[in-house]
């Protein structure tokens, strides 16, 4: 809570979470769904990982596992946010 800016505590608190793997299993699903609960009650949208991005973000998310590489991550969940444009 200390991340003032919703985008940013959304995607801190994934690649936390999925690093940390804080669940048995399942922790790239239940980060993906807080994360996209942090974006929804701020009106930033939901996280989603498509297959328009989900070569970047296996390897981004591997980097960050194996290598501390974080800034990757973050770039390629930048991109997987989708909003409602009406």
């Amino acid at each position: 809570m200390a991340i003032k800016d919703a985008i940013e505590r959304a995607i801190a608190y994934f690649a936390y979470a999925c690093k940390r793997q804080l669940f048995r299993d399942g922790n790239k699903r239940t980060s993906t769904i807080v994360a996209s609960k942090i974006l929804i009650e701020s009106g930033n949208g939901i996280l989603t990982i498509g297959k328009d991005h989900a070569e970047e973000f296996n390897t981004a998310l591997n980097n960050w596992y194996l290598n501390d590489e974080r800034k990757p991550l973050e770039d390629c969940l930048r991109k997987c946010i989708k909003t409602l444009e009406l």
